[in-house]
């Protein structure tokens, strides 16, 4: 053991060592996800490349596209309000889960950059999306879809961005080699399954929300996308992508939660430094104010786009 670990390593690997024993800790993944599991969702599934994607499509074709697009581990779920409000509004509403996530395909990818671009890429043009489209992203996702407008410029006519990540993962040990998955599975992913709620500032009238994630991390591959994603995507800092979408001239939407636990709320400072957006900071709203004050949030949204609109 000394030949690969620090003293330190080597004392932490005899913790979760020990600790792994625990069945009641270590997050367990029992089930295949095939099709007949799949029967049990909701939405519908569509084959890209690289896998199976679950999505959930409603509007008329003539109408602008809004893409809804989630971040680095809760489901499209979190669109549930945005999602109604936009349809009722007369647009095309398309929100779908990553590889990995809800009951979208767990493939053995990379996880990283091109990655994620891959995904939205191939997943438009299965969906036959030609014209440009309106973007609205949280968290991760956000990173991801400013870099999608930054490599398609002229297929994005906007770009929502709700509490979005700035800032790279601090954590060394999740690179190592040994210890990085043996603390995935007996720290990382039961506290990403325990932490849930922290999206929200008031629980109480989402008690039992973070029960739609839970249900997804029995299958088998779901820890594999999250510590990949972990490892190759959320080690990278977001700076320069929120320089680069200013010099693109993307018109950007930022919204942010005050009481955001995951993403602190002076994120929003930082990347208001570096790029011209309208601005919305949500009083009394964690890092999902879209759900959590959506009678603010969604008006607001409805109204930018509208700005952005060709219709």
């Amino acid at each position: 053991m000394s030949k690969y670990f620090s003293a330190p390593h080597r004392i932490l690997a005899i913790i979760l060592l020990t600790l792994s024993i625990s069945n009641t800790i270590v997050a367990k993944e029992k089930y295949d996800l095939d099709s007949t599991t799949r029967k049990k969702a909701s939405g519908n599934f569509i084959k890209i490349p690289q896998g199976l994607i679950q999505y959930e499509m409603y509007g008329a074709d003539t109408a602008e596209t809004i893409l809804l697009v989630s971040g680095f581990s809760a489901g499209y779920y979190i669109w549930d309000s945005t999602m109604q409000y936009l349809k009722n509004a007369g647009y095309r509403v398309i929100r779908f889960n990553h590889f990995g996530r809800g009951y979208s395909e767990r493939i053995c990818g990379t996880y990283d950059k091109i990655f994620y671009q891959t995904e939205m890429e191939d997943l438009l043009k299965a969906l036959n999306i030609i014209d440009p489209i309106h973007i609205v992203a949280s968290s991760m996702g956000g990173a991801i879809s400013t870099e999608y407008a930054i490599a398609h410029p002229q297929q994005v006519k906007s770009l929502t961005l709700v509490d979005p990540m700035l800032t790279p993962l601090d954590s060394k040990i999740i690179y190592k080699k040994y210890l990085g998955p043996m603390t995935m599975n007996i720290l990382f992913a039961p506290l990403i399954k325990s932490s849930q709620m922290r999206s929200f500032y008031n629980k109480e009238p989402f008690i039992g929300w973070d029960e739609q994630y839970k249900t997804t991390t029995v299958f088998k591959g779901s820890k594999y996308a999250l510590f990949k994603t972990m490892q190759n995507y959320l080690y990278e800092d977001k700076h320069h992508i929120y320089k680069k979408i200013q010099e693109v001239g993307t018109s950007l939407f930022l919204i942010w939660g005050k009481e955001d636990k995951t993403i602190d709320y002076s994120n929003s400072d930082t990347i208001r430094s570096m790029v011209d957006c309208k601005f919305l900071g949500v009083d009394l709203a964690g890092h999902l104010p879209n759900l959590e004050k959506s009678s603010v949030v969604n008006p607001e949204i409805i109204e930018f786009i509208k700005l952005h609109s060709s219709l």
